[in-house]
């Protein structure tokens, strides 16, 4: 599991660059992007809770299709190589510290901080809480977890409007009371 989610993760970072890059306006296009990802993970969820498969290995099986679904999509996109292409590959850029010095900007630096802080109780929450639920022999538990990316949805789409009364900061505020 740990090798599987050392090689996983990197591509989530990865598919969303390589997909904002090829958009001609991503302040447009991303947030219907967003929505489409948060149905696909209520999808699933509502696909392992329905059969009751989430406390089995099914869901597992399920992940490794995908994957592999995932990655014989992936040779299928277009070539895109990197910005920084026919630059010298310097120790520094390759681990990326040339980005710490956005830390400098306070904005910046309280926003990467509360990130941070708003992921502790998640990973708890998503690694934990379908666990939980079925021990407490709830039906559908993960079916019943997508709910809360239903609301992330219902959220999300009128965010464009709310964005142009209130500020970032004031929503990252008001998300992190709740």
């Amino acid at each position: 599991m740990s090798a599987y989610c050392l090689c996983y993760f990197p591509t989530i970072a990865l598919t969303n660059s390589l997909t904002l890059r090829h958009r001609t306006d991503t302040g447009r296009d991303f947030p219907l992007i967003r929505v489409f990802g948060t149905l696909g993970w209520i999808a699933i969820g509502v696909t392992i809770g329905r059969p009751k498969v989430e406390t089995s290995a099914v869901t597992f099986l399920l992940a490794a299709g995908a994957s592999v679904v995932m990655s014989l999509l992936s040779l299928t996109l277009p070539h895109t190589p990197p910005p920084s292409r026919g630059q010298s590959v310097t120790l520094r850029r390759v681990l990326g510290l040339d980005a710490l010095v956005m830390f400098k900007r306070p904005s910046f630096a309280i926003f990467a901080v509360a990130s941070i802080l708003a992921c502790i109780p998640l990973t708890f929450y998503f690694s934990f809480t379908d666990a939980y639920l079925n021990s407490l022999h709830v039906p559908n538990a993960a079916g019943k977890m997508a709910l809360g990316q239903a609301s992330e949805v219902v959220m999300m789409l009128p965010m464009p409007f709310i964005l142009r009364r209130v500020s970032v900061r004031s929503i990252l505020i008001m998300g992190l009371l709740a």
